[in-house]
């Protein structure tokens, strides 16, 4: 991780990239009960279907599953899959609480909750489009800005500085409308 972030904000890790540890990935309620599924039903064999958009949670739901079954999911076997998958997991667009729930649980785990004002979560929750690559994305721009500049906290101000749509000069506004 880059020294600059871990001195000026306390960081663990980078809260934000895709190497996030594992024990610190957010899983959500319909991936926690996935999990305790495949649990309950891997003496009965057979394989799992994790499926979803991009940006969805699959690779979070993969990893964790590989961390659970470290020897089950590294086989080769696991190739003609047809039609022994006996539990699925289908992912779609996350809620605004998931995205925040997601983007607290990332900054709690990361060693500083703080570094992101209320505002700004909802704003970028808001903005991610249920997308949780989006947010990473999102968080990822504005905390490489705000290092550069060495703020203290990222809030609402950096995010419109950051990806506010320039003014166009008013004659060439003038001039599109004919």
């Amino acid at each position: 991780m880059n020294a600059k972030l871990q001195s000026l904000y306390g960081l663990k890790f980078h809260p934000f990239r895709p190497d996030v540890p594992t024990e610190a990935l957010y899983a959500t309620p319909a991936t926690d009960a996935f999990i305790r599924r495949v649990e309950l039903g891997i003496a009965d064999g057979g394989f799992v279907l994790v499926s979803g958009d991009p940006g969805c949670g699959k690779s979070v739901a993969l990893r964790l599953l590989a961390e659970r079954f470290p020897d089950r999911l590294r086989s080769p076997e696991l190739l003609p899959l047809g039609s022994r998958i006996r539990r699925r997991l289908v992912l779609d667009y996350a809620s605004r609480d998931e995205l925040l729930a997601c983007l607290d649980h990332l900054l709690a785990a990361a060693g500083n909750p703080s570094l992101m004002t209320s505002e700004l979560k909802v704003t970028l929750a808001e903005h991610a489009a249920g997308n949780y690559r989006v947010l990473m994305n999102l968080a990822d721009e504005l905390l490489a800005l705000a290092a550069d500049r060495e703020l203290p906290r990222l809030d609402d101000k950096l995010y419109l500085e950051a990806f506010a749509q320039p003014q166009r000069p008013a004659k060439a506004a003038a001039t599109r409308k004919r």
